[in-house]
């Protein structure tokens, strides 16, 4: 269906998949391409009113569920403050439509909400149970609850989104301040114990013939580049320089979350195992770890690491239970395991902390130090266990207690009387 001249269109290029066109300077331009034709269409209005209006003026009774539908469409169509392109628009569209949708403070008029409401909302949030996606064949995926309350992180992304959409009402001053500038998720303290994998653990992940050599590589990758596994997914042949003699053996990868690119030193430990994956790939092959048809893996693809329950068959075990590992890790995890070891020196030298965030390439320090922090706290463990130690004290003269005494303020010990 075509609207007006100039007006722009929107028609289904193929099944299932809209697209809505606009002129701009006497050439047809496309704003994108949709599952839906409403969301075509109203990406499509949103477009218009923004060029029209130069900014789209929310009406006095506008409810953040109808301004928060309008601001996905700008952000998806105009970017955000810091770049052109948000790329993680279909996150926060999802995110939007299960967490912040169902709640009361959808329904209230934007110009009244305040920071109440809005810590009234982080309390029911971390009451949301979370949900798991099964695959049921040519169905699709449905949401199967988990009987488990959803992620701090997850109560991070949503309180964020929120935080900058109200952010742009008071940028169109339907508001006089963010009334989400100073909520802050307060989850359960985190067990620090079980999220990483220890280094017996690890070998005898790389060393289990039941799992694929291939996907054995990858998780060997994970952890000695400490990359995402989206990351992992884009790093290009071209991109492993391991016979540089300066700066060394390195990965150059470009970060998805942040889109830009950076240099990972290679480990030691690493080099012969990925010079010879390298030798094995197809001639012309432009991924690392590329598909058998040498494309490059979509993005929900984990290399077998995950469970999977999948409707009408067996499930299939994970990597660590078919490795004999009883654990339950995230692929994600891998990433904090890289940390702690290098904090803890398992593989040699101990890193410090700016080192850790560096090959990790975290903005703000704060996230490396809950991996530091992890790493004290299995130091401390350690520390406790060391029972032996040098025979000091026992033969030192009264004068040397005496002056420790001085120093410390306290009375002479008298070594060997249990004092």
């Amino acid at each position: 269906m075509k609207r007006a001249n100039r007006s722009g269109s929107v028609d289904e290029v193929r099944p299932g998949r809209w697209r809505a066109r606009v002129t701009v300077d006497g050439r047809r331009r496309t704003l994108g391409v949709w599952h839906d034709e409403a969301i075509a269409w109203r990406m499509l209005r949103a477009w218009l009113d923004q060029v029209d209006e130069g900014e789209i003026v929310a009406p006095d009774s506008v409810t953040l569920r109808s301004f928060g539908a309008d601001w996905l469409d700008r952000r998806e169509l105009f970017g955000s403050r810091a770049r052109d392109r948000v790329k993680t628009i279909e996150d926060e569209r999802s995110l939007w439509r299960r967490h912040v949708e169902p709640s009361e403070l959808a329904d209230l008029a934007v110009q009244s909400i305040g920071p109440r409401d809005v810590e009234a909302f982080a309390m029911w949030l971390r009451r949301r149970e979370a949900v798991s996606a099964v695959r049921r064949g040519q169905s699709g995926t449905v949401l199967r609850p988990t009987g488990r309350p959803i992620s701090a992180a997850v109560q991070r992304h949503v309180l964020r989104v929120l935080r900058q959409c109200l952010d742009d009402a008071v940028a169109q001053e339907l508001l006089v301040a963010n009334p989400a500038a100073r909520v802050r998720v307060r989850p359960a303290p985190a067990d620090l114990e079980d999220d990483w994998l220890r280094a017996d653990e690890i070998e005898t992940l790389l060393s289990c013939e039941a799992l694929p050599l291939r996907d054995r590589m990858v998780y060997a990758a994970a952890i000695g580049l400490a990359l995402r596994l989206n990351d992992l997914k884009l790093v290009e042949v071209d991109d492993v320089r391991l016979d540089d003699q300066v700066p060394g053996p390195h990965v150059r990868v470009r970060i998805a979350k942040s889109d830009r690119v950076h240099r990972i030193p290679v480990l030691p430990w690493l080099e012969p195992l990925l010079r010879a994956h390298l030798e094995a790939l197809p001639e012309g092959s432009r991924w690392v770890f590329p598909r058998a048809d040498g494309d490059r893996y979509r993005k929900d693809w984990d290399f077998g690491w995950a469970a999977k329950v999948e409707t009408g068959r067996p499930r299939r075990p994970s990597a660590l239970e078919r490795a004999g590992v009883d654990r339950r890790i995230r692929f994600h995890d891998l990433r904090g395991t890289t940390a702690t070891h290098l904090a803890l020196g398992t593989w040699g030298r101990a890193w410090s902390l700016h080192e850790i965030q560096r090959m990790l390439a975290h903005a703000d320090q704060r996230t490396t130090e809950r991996y530091v922090r992890r790493a004290l706290d299995e130091l401390a463990n350690a520390a406790r266990e060391t029972r032996g130690g040098p025979a000091v004290g026992h033969g030192w003269s009264r004068r040397d207690r005496e002056v420790l005494a001085d120093a410390t303020g306290f009375e002479p010990v008298t070594f060997g009387s249990g004092g």
